[in-house]
This record gives structure tokens, C-alpha cells and sequence, in this order.
């Protein structure tokens, strides 16, 4: 509704109760109508217009200059012009991946160059990074080891086991946090060496009546008639740290029944 007048000071009240109805009515909605008002204009005075579903506001007076500040025309309302509500330039914002950013007093001053950020989604790095620290934290977390002309490896940290995966994503080499290491080609690395690595003599040494043997199937020597035997024997040794190499000399004392005092 556009109707609105001008009430002179010598018009009683009872005379302008009309007049003080339609000016509530007009500014209660927003001087609506299918055109702007062209008379008894005020800056400030909103428009809204009917046809096209936009609310606008007053600018300058003369010449008459009506500015859309809200858009209804659609399902949800929306302002046309960020510039008339904050008094901010709209150049003050980043609105593409190079450009301009605010300052501290909101003017479009600073360059930035977003294309040189890594974006936190993911993104590719072609320099180098350096940190004083770098934490992968998930339940099972791996960093990817890429070869470009070979392939992928793994490092992989899960359930207190940390170490390498192949290429097919199964454990290469991992050592638990008690320090033992196993190998996929080795298993327990501990378990196979030392499993193998057995000095133990045979309890009972064969032989024939006359002739001792030492040790039956690792035999040095025949020992012909009956008395003392002994031979030598390259061994290893575990020294906790390190394995060791001892040569060491066995003595066997053998009756004419060859039952010798050898045992593991």
C-alpha cells in the first residue's frame, strides 16, 4: 500500500484518523505495491514490490535511486548485495583461488595464493616437509612408501607390532615392543637361529669291541683297542649380544665295551 499523506498541524484528530490509518498501513507494508512511490519520499523508506517479490530501500532521494536488498521471489529468501548490509567491500572477500584477502579493518589489501596451500582432504606436495614432529594417529596407521618405477611398500604400526609391509600388503619384517624382530622368509629370528644351533653329543657311543668311536655319526677318528678318546669341535656360542665361535676339545674315556662318558 502507497498511501501515504502529510498531516497538517491544524487538522484535529478526529479529522486525520483516516489519514493516520493509511500512513500505519503503508508502513507496515513497506509502501508495497507494483511500482515505487513518487511522492513524499524519504530516504531510508523501503519499497516492496509486489511483482517482482523484492524488497528494496531508498538510496538517494533525487534523482530517486532504489537499491534490492532481499530477494523473495525464490523458496528461500536471499540478500543481493553483502556490500548493503555490512558496509564492507565485497572485494574485501576471497573469491577466487588467487586474489586479494582483508585486512584487520576488513579492505581488500592482502594477496593470497591459495594454490600454493595443501588442502586438508589431501593434496600433493612437490617440495620438501619439515617438522619438528609428525604424528599418524588411527587404529591400524601405515605411510605409503612409493617407488615410481618399482612400486608401493608400507611402514604399518598395529596392535604393538611395527615394521614393513611387500608390495601385496602382507608383513615383510616387524618387531613387537619386547624387541624381537620376524621376517616373513625367517620367522622369529630368535626361533631360528638358536633352533639350529645345537652342540649336543649322542649319549651312547657305538663302536665295536676294540675300536671306539667318539661321537657315532659326527666321528673324527677310531680309536683301535680299548682307552681314552677325544677329538675337537668347533661350536657356537650364544653371548646374549652376539654369537661367538669356541674350538673345544672332548675327552672320552672308553672300556673294551666301547660305553663312553659322552652326553648332551
Amino acid at each position: 500500500m502507497q498511501n501515504y499523506t502529510e498531516i497538517p498541524s491544524s487538522t484535529t484528530l478526529s479529522d486525520s484518523l483516516s489519514q493516520i490509518l493509511n500512513n500505519d498501513k503503508t508502513a507496515l507494508s513497506l509502501s508495497s505495491g507494483t511500482s515505487f512511490p513518487t511522492v513524499n519520499l524519504q530516504q531510508g523508506m523501503p519499497c516492496f514490490r509486489t511483482d517482482e517479490q523484492k524488497l528494496y530501500i531508498l538510496t538517494v532521494v533525487s534523482p530517486a535511486t532504489w537499491k534490492m536488498v532481499i530477494d523473495l521471489s525464490a523458496t528461500v529468501g536471499k540478500v543481493a548485495n553483502a556490500d548493503l548490509l555490512d558496509g564492507i567491500d565485497s572485494t574485501a572477500f576471497v573469491r577466487s583461488v588467487n586474489g586479494y584477502g582483508p585486512d584487520a579493518n576488513g579492505n581488500s589489501s592482502v594477496p593470497i595464493d591459495l594454490s600454493s596451500r595443501v588442502a586438508k582432504s589431501g593434496d600433493t606436495m612437490t617440495g620438501t616437509l619439515t617438522v619438528p614432529r609428525l604424528q599418524i594417529a588411527s587404529t591400524a596407521n601405515y605411510l605409503d612408501m612409493v617407488d615410481q618405477d618399482w612400486g608401493t611398500r608400507y611402514l604399518h604400526h598395529n596392535q604393538g607390532l611395527m615394521g614393513f609391509l611387500k608390495s601385496d600388503g602382507n608383513w615383510d619384517m616387524y618387531m613387537n615392543n619386547s624387541g624381537q624382530m620376524w621376517t616373513a622368509n625367517y620367522g622369529w629370528l630368535h626361533d631360528y637361529f638358536f633352533s639350529t644351533i645345537a652342540n649336543c653329543f649322542i649319549g651312547n657311543c657305538p663302536g665295536n669291541t676294540g675300536n671306539c668311536s667318539p661321537v657315532g655319526n659326527n666321528a673324527t677318528s677310531v680309536v683301535s683297542n680299548c682307552g681314552s678318546a677325544s677329538f675337537v669341535r668347533d661350536e657356537l656360542v650364544d653371548n646374549g649380544s652376539q654369537i661367538a665361535v669356541r674350538r673345544t676339545q672332548y675327552n672320552f674315556n672308553c672300556n673294551c665295551n666301547c660305553n663312553c662318558d659322552c652326553y648332551c
